[in-house]
């Protein structure tokens, strides 16, 4: 995986989690990629910081990464599942919960409502 590019950065205010982010022009315009209307586009991803940096910024902005996987490299992606497959076996699944059985309100004629603590 390649390593981050982080171009901006941004500052949560206001009370509804609102980022303002901030980044140069120069250093994202390159990442310009033309879709099929013609436009150019940048996908962007916006970070919270675990604490704030020395410029009191709560927030980073980064160049995201994703590419969509071609036919041959999904191909290659199930190749190897069936691989892993055929020497450790099959992946365990989750145990699901037990169902439990629901009570019907015949099973409930007996119940005296004096004996509900509330």
């Amino acid at each position: 995986m390649k390593s981050k590019e982080y171009v901006g950065n941004g500052l949560k205010f206001g009370e509804y989690d609102q980022v303002a982010i901030s980044f140069a022009l120069e250093d994202v315009e390159k990442h310009a990629k033309k879709a099929k209307n013609g436009k150019h586009y940048i996908n962007l991803v916006v970070s919270a910081l675990r604490e704030k940096n020395q410029w009191g910024k709560t927030h980073t902005v980064y160049i995201d990464q994703w590419e969509k996987k071609t036919e041959e490299e999904v191909v290659a992606s199930v190749a190897t599942e069936k691989e892993l497959t055929e020497q450790y076996g099959p992946a365990q699944k989750e145990p699901k919960e037990p169902k439990v059985k629901k009570e019907s309100f015949e099973d409930m004629e007996d119940l005296d409502v004096k004996d509900i603590p509330f």
